[in-house]
């Protein structure tokens, strides 16, 4: 079955309400814009949800599927020892995404039950009216960007071999260096990547963001690159109209929140 739905959702920890309600109740706006997405999810009714993070275990020559069959969310490296959950694994659709690409691309498998919050954070928030999801956490690699592309590729080829009703979400914060208190120091480079990538994306200039300067994307200081690129390769041929929900750098950090809707 084709996919039924693709959207890009950040990862900050600070918006977890047992780590820091006070920045929760500062970004209502992105809460909004998060809480429209996860709406717009739960109408696509999505079986398995395959979700692409940057913190994930990784081996930097390979992509990793997560295969543990039960996943835990844990906000405990954040001092949150309460806001605790847990997902099923989709082990089947996992294991044949890794059969479509073990030929042409190095994917392995992990069981780390843990989620990293990368995975963790826009799965609290998503999921929200969706208790029996199918989850395939799934982490990128150094290799260059072909191969990222052809890795969505592979997820979308995977989907419409399936009889499941699959959502893929690149998890991805946009830069790190908007201002001058910004987690990692303030560069000019954040603020034109940040308007590059929502002008591209919602244009539809896909090979502009595949062809975007390496330096700029460095000095940037962005979370997520690589995930979007995949992201573009599972939606490449499929006719969507990408539609910004929502953006925030009030905290240095750039949130986009955004649905390709079909």
């Amino acid at each position: 079955m084709p996919l039924v739905f693709a959207g890009i959702m950040p990862h900050p920890p600070i918006f977890i309400p047992g780590v820091s309600k006070q920045n929760l109740t500062k970004n209502t706006k992105l809460k909004k814009a998060v809480l429209m997405l996860e709406q717009d999810l739960y109408s696509a009714k999505p079986d398995t949800i395959i979700i692409i993070s940057p913190h994930g275990a990784a081996v930097e020559e390979s992509f990793m599927i997560n295969h543990a069959p039960v996943l835990r969310l844990d906000f405990s490296d954040f001092g949150d020892l309460e806001t605790t959950g847990e997902f099923k694994n989709d082990l089947s659709l996992g294991y044949q995404l890794r059969e479509k690409t073990e030929s042409s691309l190095p994917v392995i498998l992990s069981s780390e039950d843990k989620l990293d919050y990368g995975t963790a954070i826009p799965l609290y928030y998503l999921t929200a009216h969706l208790k029996n999801i199918g989850v395939i956490p799934l982490t990128y690699s150094i290799l260059d960007r072909g191969a990222h592309l052809a890795l969505g590729r592979a997820i979308r080829q995977t989907a419409d071999k399936s009889s499941k009703r699959v959502a893929v979400i690149a998890s991805a914060d946009l830069s790190h260096r908007l201002k001058k208190n910004s987690p990692d120091g303030y560069a000019p480079q954040g603020k034109e990547y940040d308007q590059l990538v929502i002008d591209l994306l919602g244009r539809k200039k896909n090979q502009e963001f595949i062809e975007l300067n390496e330096d700029l994307i460095k000095n940037a200081g962005q979370c997520g690159y690589q995930g979007i690129l995949m992201l573009l390769g599972a939606i490449n041929e499929i006719n969507y109209q990408a539609k910004v929900i929502g953006y925030d750098n009030s905290l240095g950090v750039g949130y986009l929140v955004m649905n390709f809707e079909q």
